[in-house]
């Protein structure tokens, strides 16, 4: 017995040195990005009231870890650039982590569209043959959802190869290639995605007990963590199709989004909502809270937060009519009230046939246009001599980012006047034929097809039947047959002039 006794004492002993052998946070590996121009934390844990000491970049710091084995420091923030070895030494254990780099980092998180990789976007094979971009780094987050906040989980960065690329967000990836290629600086892409995911999985429940239009979805919440759960393996096909914790509330926050939060980073780009499609009116709330609660997380105020808007899908209908999808998008153009928010408009690069069109391109580049001119100060290029007149006045004008977004109307008789920001020098055609996709409705709500012209930085909308117009609204189908562009060839978002309830109203 005494032998088992030994025995068993020297495996505690070993365990117990495992368990408090010096660790860095998960965030932490090689080749990883840290935030440029921020206070550096870095924090894990090793053996109870254990002297820690952390180099990185010529800077020395130590602490010592609490009676947990917890530490924490925090070094000077650095420019960017740079290959740094970030060491960390405790209790004769050291961690040298290689290839360090600061830069931006840039969470990337939504739904499938958010998920889908270069290997099956538009021309993948050229695509991941040309992704050699050292200074673009990347990391994906397992997916997890889990009932309760975890601080961990187990992925490294790696730097952007052809053989690291071909499984990575291709949103995140064009994203982020656009914004290397025009500064320079160093990019870290974390991308936290799952597919067919909604808005409130991602979304804590602090923000979500806040409102009372919630309430359905703590509800739901609480049936589903209160009902009986099968193994897996015993459930059938409908059982396993009901339980799907990564669409309840707050359950991908909790394991997906809570482990970053500790880390500096520059912005946040979002692609989600067509699982909130149903609940569009709801959306209008619920996407705005959740930003705010991503923030809140973070403790780096209003940082910039950039989502696309649905794309254009399903067969076009013959008359205009109300749709959910149409609905959801006005919701995202609603949350452009949001601070330090952009919307990258993709109404015109979608697929009738498919959810997940394959131009991500497009999509990227469009969401590298909103954080170039908000965050990088990035310009219009300069025009070729003489190709305008008084070149010699020419100033520095700020770069693009935003097709035309509906600011205001006006009604002037039997006609709707429509004023948008974001025209540059003027509104066009994006196939030089007459504007497609706009409708208008007198005091009987119903909506018919209109005529609607462009004079100057205005449209103005009419149509014979209607002598005294109510409403006009532009793009207001699943997949609206529209053309109106700026100057720059960005596509105008789609929008209504009402405030008419839709038919997503009171959905729970």
């Amino acid at each position: 017995m005494s032998r088992l006794l030994h025995s068993l004492a020297v495996y505690l002993v070993f365990v117990t040195a495992c368990l408090a052998e010096l660790q860095l946070a998960s965030p932490f590996s090689s080749h990883m990005v840290l935030q440029r121009e921020r206070e550096i934390p870095v924090w894990g844990s090793s053996l109870p009231n254990s002297l820690v000491t952390v180099v990185l970049a010529g800077q020395e710091t130590a602490t010592t870890a609490d009676s947990e084995g917890q530490w924490s420091v925090s070094l000077p923030a650095q420019s960017a650039g740079g290959s740094y070895t970030l060491f960390v030494g405790s209790g004769g254990k050291n961690i040298a982590l290689q290839n360090v780099t600061m830069g931006d980092v840039w969470v990337c998180s939504g739904q499938s569209n958010m998920q889908w990789s270069v290997s099956r976007s538009a021309q993948a094979r050229s695509e991941v043959a040309a992704a050699d971009f050292p200074d673009i780094r990347l990391l994906s987050i397992p997916r997890k959802a889990s009932a309760k906040p975890v601080d961990s989980f187990h992925a490294s960065w790696a730097v952007c190869s052809p053989e690291t690329i071909p499984d990575f967000s291709a949103v995140a990836y064009f994203f982020g290639r656009k914004i290397f290629q025009t500064t320079g600086i160093p990019i870290g892409l974390i991308s936290s995605n799952w597919g067919g995911t909604p808005a409130e999985a991602w979304t804590p429940l602090t923000a979500l007990m806040d409102q009372p239009e919630f309430t359905p979805l703590l509800q739901k919440r609480e049936n589903f963590l209160s009902a009986p759960v099968k193994p897996l393996n015993e459930m059938t096909p409908a059982e396993k199709k009901r339980h799907r914790p990564q669409r309840i509330s707050a359950m991908l926050f909790h394991g997906m989004i809570q482990p970053l939060v500790h880390i500096p980073i520059r912005g946040v780009i979002w692609y989600q909502g067509e699982a909130n499609a149903s609940r569009a009116h709801q959306y209008r709330t619920l996407f705005p809270a959740m930003i705010r609660s991503w923030r809140q997380a973070w403790g780096q105020g209003d940082f910039p937060f950039y989502f696309v808007q649905l794309a254009n899908y399903r067969q076009r209908q013959d008359q205009p009519g109300d749709d959910t999808w149409a609905e959801l998008r006005n919701a995202q153009f609603e949350t452009l009230q949001v601070p330090n928010s952009g919307m990258a408009v993709s109404i015109d690069i979608g697929d009738a046939n498919d959810i997940h069109p394959q131009n991500k391109q497009e999509v990227g580049k469009r969401l590298a246009l909103w954080a170039l001119a908000k965050d990088y100060g990035i310009t219009q290029p300069k025009p070729p001599l003489g190709s305008v007149p008084f070149i010699g006045t020419w100033f520095q004008q700020p770069l693009t980012h935003s097709g035309p977004l509906f600011q205001a109307y006006q009604v002037v008789g039997d006609q709707i006047r429509i004023q948008f920001e974001h025209t540059v020098t003027g509104l066009h055609t994006s196939d030089g034929k007459p504007l497609r996709g706009f409708s208008i409705a007198g005091p009987d709500r119903q909506f018919i097809w209109a005529d609607a012209v462009i004079e100057g930085r205005e449209v103005v909308v009419s149509h014979p039947d209607i002598s005294a117009p109510a409403s006009v609204r532009y793009g207001w189908a699943s997949n609206p047959a529209v053309n109106l562009i700026n100057s720059s060839g960005l596509p105008a978002s789609p929008f209504r002039t009402d405030d008419w309830p839709g038919i997503t109203v009171n959905q729970p």
